[in-house]
């Protein structure tokens, strides 16, 4: 009888399963840093689009409250002198909305109006301001009519601005609308 081995003779190792190995490692690790990545994308683009979108709210309340205002009949302190101007051209110098500086032309909603929307989990910065100025319309018909331009801008809770009223941080909208008697 034959003596039984106890390890048949193998053929040297390569090496070709670890290399494989590290191989697949690599991949998979950079597969990972690349999803994290692409996450943390998709968070930041839903967070400047919800900033956006609370700007926008804040204008259009912003708006909303003057327009109402007109409508009610209180202009009293809402109306911006023109200076003479055939335009409305106020809203467009941003000094007129005031500045750490310089006192707004511009109405700031009162805390009464924006506490109530921030109740209901409307989160804001700082509050909305709006500026009403007469347009001056042709008379027609000789019918004597009144029309105004109301421009409002909203702000995002994260909106901070320089001495000049210069965005720095955050977001600003404009909106504007016309209200005719």
């Amino acid at each position: 009888m034959k003596p039984i081995q106890p390890f048949p003779h193998r053929a040297p190792q390569q090496g070709f399963v670890l290399i494989l190995a590290l191989i697949m490692l690599v991949v998979l690790s950079g597969a990972a840093a690349w999803a994290a990545k692409a996450a943390i994308s998709g968070e930041q683009i839903a967070n400047n689009l919800r900033t956006v979108l609370t700007a926008q709210q804040s204008a259009e309340m912003a708006l909303r409250y003057c327009e109402n205002q007109m409508l009610a009949g209180n202009a009293a302190g809402l109306v911006v002198n023109m200076d003479g101007a055939p335009a409305p051209t106020q809203w467009q110098t941003r000094i007129n909305w005031g500045t750490l500086t310089n006192p707004p032309r511009a109405n700031t909603l009162p805390a009464s109006v924006t506490d109530s929307v921030n109740s209901a989990g409307f989160a804001m910065g700082l509050r909305p301001q709006c500026m009403v100025e007469e347009l001056r319309l042709a008379q027609s018909d000789m019918q004597k009519a009144q029309a105004y331009l109301i421009t409002a801008r909203g702000y995002s809770p994260d909106y901070s601005a320089d001495a000049n009223g210069k965005t720095k941080t955050g977001t600003e909208i404009w909106v504007q609308s016309t209200v005719r008697f």
